[in-house]
């Protein structure tokens, strides 16, 4: 009996012929394909999400824009009350005793 030579994982993993190359080639072009599709899929994912984490943010920040000047503008009255009625006098004012 004749032995036959054993081949290696390497001798079986190239092809030997113009067809088992165009076979590789194609499983090549098929497996990058596949990889961009993933990849452009997870980036649009990416993409969406953080869109709408910037929608979510500018909707709440002109909420809290608009509340924060409402009570701006009320600190602002009070404040200016304030100065009006510290403005008018010594009478205005309560008396306090120095030794109190």
């Amino acid at each position: 009996m004749i032995e036959q030579p054993r081949s290696s994982l390497f001798g079986t993993i190239l092809p030997k012929t113009l067809a088992g190359v165009a076979v590789w080639v194609l499983l090549i072009g098929v497996g990058m394909a596949a990889s961009g599709v993933a990849f452009f899929a997870f980036y649009q994912y990416k993409l969406s999400s953080l869109e709408q984490k910037i929608d979510d943010f500018s909707v709440q920040f002109d909420k809290d824009f608009k509340k924060r000047s409402k009570e701006f503008s009320a600190l602002v009255k009070d404040s200016k009350a304030e100065i009006e009625k510290a403005s008018r006098g010594p009478a205005a004012r309560p008396t306090r005793s120095r030794f109190c």
